[in-house]
């Protein structure tokens, strides 16, 4: 199989990556970035290399990234919360206003409204705009919500989908 010119396997010192999450660049597809399992984020521009992306998080695991609008990068970063990047992952700063400080699984924006939607310690949270997550109709999931969320359109609306751990995938109308 072609890996297309992207150096295949991503390592640091001969030691191979493991890679929790991957995402492309909106406005540069051809550059890659993935969050791994305890080396923190890589980019790969061109698909030429693999590169540290700045210094934070180096020895963490990075549970999920995400372009969100306005080029706003974020990250779900194992035992210490979300944090997002206004600078395509060169500084941080928490945004867990609302959220469990652990435990965020995934994040997804919907495209339609620009809202987020979060996964944290079992619960769904939605963050409109300049407000602070709230947790969305608990009542409504019949299981933990343990996965990174997504946004699905069907013939009959639009819907917000998330897995669980052991009890299958879980939908809610949006």
């Amino acid at each position: 199989a072609s890996n297309s010119g992207l150096s295949p396997w991503p390592t640091e010192n001969g030691t191979f990556i493991i890679v929790r999450h991957l995402v492309l660049d909106p406005s540069n597809p051809a550059e890659v970035l993935i969050g791994s399992n305890g080396r923190g984020i890589y980019r790969s521009p061109r698909g030429e290399a693999w590169l540290p992306l700045g210094t934070s998080w180096r020895n963490d695991v990075i549970e999920c990234l995400l372009w969100g609008p306005g080029r706003v990068l974020y990250a779900c970063v194992k035992d210490q919360g979300l944090f997002a990047s206004p600078d395509g992952g060169l500084t941080w700063g928490p945004f867990n206003e609302g959220l469990p400080a652990t435990g965020v699984a995934g994040i997804v924006v919907d495209e339609l409204t620009g809202d987020l939607y979060a996964t944290a310690g079992g619960v769904v949270y939605r963050r409109a705009a300049e407000a602070a997550w709230a947790a969305v109709d608990v009542e409504s999931m019949p299981a933990r919500a343990d996965r990174a969320p997504a946004i699905v359109e069907r013939a009959d609306g639009r819907w917000l989908v998330v897995g669980s751990w052991g009890s299958g995938v879980m939908a809610r109308r949006l």
